[in-house]
């Protein structure tokens, strides 16, 4: 590390200069265009959802005391907060497994028993819905990745045009 005063130490470079694009999602051009995600699809030439990748969302950690003792007794979510997208739908990285599905199973049958207030298996309610307390499941709105030829005719249309005498 240097120790330069003007050292960009703590600094988000990603969305900076010819860095912004780089990274760049729906969720960013939908805030930068200040539209809707309709509205945003239709600027992007009607490209479609289906077409574009993903983004598993970090599921927040409970900073309250009643938050924390939910998390551990398995109404909320992981400890590492990392997911993953399974057929569309937002589970925990860490969720259990095992051979033959047997943490899958017993922590299934777990929520089942207890009617759905806890989600011992990371993987949203019993009815493939988001869970309220841990946020796993399906039917969040997702992000998107944004590809290539898009993020480069942005970068594009963002560098100021050269005059011409």
């Amino acid at each position: 590390m240097t120790n330069h005063p003007f050292a960009l130490k703590g600094v988000d470079t990603g969305k900076v200069g010819n860095n912004k694009y780089v990274n760049y999602t729906l969720k960013d051009y939908e805030r930068d265009q200040d539209v809707s995600r309709a509205g945003a699809l239709e600027l992007l030439g009607g490209v479609k959802l289906g077409g574009l990748t993903p983004i598993a969302p970090t599921i927040e950690q409970p900073k309250s005391v009643l938050g924390k003792v939910g998390q551990f007794l398995g109404a909320g979510p992981g400890f590492s907060g990392e997911t993953e997208l399974i057929d569309g739908k937002v589970v925990a990285k860490d969720r259990p497994k095992g051979p033959l599905n047997i943490g899958r199973l017993t922590s299934g049958l777990a929520d089942f028993a207890t009617f759905g207030i806890t989600d011992f298996d990371r993987r949203g309610n019993l009815f493939g819905g988001t869970h309220s307390a841990s946020g796993y499941g399906g039917g969040q709105e997702l992000d998107y990745k944004l590809p290539k030829v898009i993020r480069d005719q942005l970068a594009e249309a963002d560098k100021p045009k050269k005059e011409e005498k």
